[in-house]
Order: structure tokens, then sequence, then C-alpha cells
């Protein structure tokens, strides 16, 4: 289970510095024409993505991959609504740190999010994201 949480950890930090990339690209019109900035202005944006990455897989591995495995344990003994249990806790822990990180509970909330069905999704396949599920009847 650590093994493939540590993965999650990590696949989830990875999508959410792509996700900002392709955000940034998609905004760069609106910066140059409705904001009026340089196309250096514009791109200047890329150059949080290091940052974007560091923080995400700081906050990933340092609250996420326990808030998951917690998740993951409080849920373990329920018989019905286990998947639905588990995505609530696993939003309410992002949501918890509203209380240290105001400005950036959004992005927490998504990580959480991604985290959760990248989890579900190595759960179902254990060692291979890119394989269709199969879930146990």
């Amino acid at each position: 289970m650590f093994k493939r949480k540590i993965k999650a950890s990590f696949y989830t930090t990875l999508l959410l510095t792509m996700g900002y990339a392709v955000l940034c690209t998609a905004l760069i019109p609106v910066y140059i024409f409705k904001m009026g900035l340089t196309i250096f202005e514009a791109f200047v944006a890329f150059g949080v993505l290091p940052f974007v990455f560091t923080y995400a897989l700081i906050g990933n591995f340092l609250y996420g991959l326990p808030a998951s495995i917690i998740a993951e344990y409080i849920t373990k003994k329920a018989k019905k609504g286990q998947l639905l249990f588990s995505f609530f806790l696993h939003v309410l822990f992002a949501l918890i740190t509203v209380i240290f990180l105001e400005e950036v509970t959004i992005y927490i909330v998504i990580s959480s999010i991604l985290f959760f069905l990248i989890d579900i999704r190595l759960k179902s396949n254990q060692n291979n994201l890119f394989q269709k599920p199969t879930f146990a009847k």
C-alpha cells in the first residue's frame, strides 16, 4: 500500500504541474490581448513551474501521503460506500489546510482529488497506471 501511495503522490505532483503549464499556455492570449502584457511578461508565468512542482511535491509527500493513508485506514472497515467515504475524507483533509494556506486551498483540493483518483486507479491495477481498470465485483 505504501509503495502505491508514493507513486500516487508523485503522479499527482506531475499532473498538477502539467495542469498549471496547460493553464498558463491557455492564458497567454488573455495576458497579451486583454491585459496588454508583452510576450515576455506573458511567458514569465512559466518561470513559476519549478516552484509549483517543488511545493506540490513537498505538500503531497508531507501532508497528502499521510492523509491518504489515514483515510484508507479509516474506510477499510466500511462495508458500503467505502469509495465515497474515502473521497470525502481526502477532500476534508484538503479543506483543513484553509486554516494555514487560505490562498492556495483550491489547488490543494484539486491535488487531493487527483491523488484520490490516481490512487484508486493504481489500486485497481496494482502497478500499471495506463491499463484499463478491473474492479472486483
